[in-house]
């Protein structure tokens, strides 16, 4: 079973490097961390930033453990990450594609984001953003019934 929780202080995490993810998060009033647990094992880790003054969301960082990688925590994440910014009225989430580790290259990151539908900002900011469909609309095109 996955999960995502939110979480306030990094102390309530077990897995230290994830601790220490949270700590080094840059965390102002309208950031929101989450962890990712699968079957009670904490996997990953998720910095939100709440920009929906200006309908974005900003994915500061995307980490999951070496051990629990290409299993889909990370897709998981960002979606999660999608559906929240939807939830609090944003219209695209931007992000910087950064590798916290050696294992990741930015090559491969940037990639791995561009299959997930985020492309380079056209502002020169070199950012990466995904404009979100309303949640009627991907309802609509996925084919599932209309809430009423």
């Amino acid at each position: 079973m996955f999960e995502i929780t939110e979480f306030v202080q990094p102390a309530e995490l077990r897995e230290r490097l994830l601790q220490e993810r949270a700590e080094l998060a840059k965390q102002t009033t309208c950031t929101h961390q989450f962890a990712a647990y699968e079957n009670l094992a904490e996997v990953g880790y998720l910095s939100f930033d709440d920009r929906s003054d200006i309908k974005t969301g900003v994915l500061y960082e995307v980490f999951v453990l070496l051990q629990f990688r290409h299993r889909g925590a990370g897709s998981k994440l960002v979606t999660f990450a999608e559906d929240f910014a939807r939830s609090i009225g944003c219209t695209r989430v931007r992000l910087t594609v950064n590798a916290f580790d050696l294992s990741v290259g930015h090559n491969w990151l940037e990639s791995w984001y561009a299959k997930r539908g985020y492309l380079i900002a056209q502002d020169g900011s070199q950012e990466y953003e995904k404009y979100l469909q309303a949640v009627e609309q991907a309802a609509r095109e996925s084919g599932a019934p209309e809430a009423e």
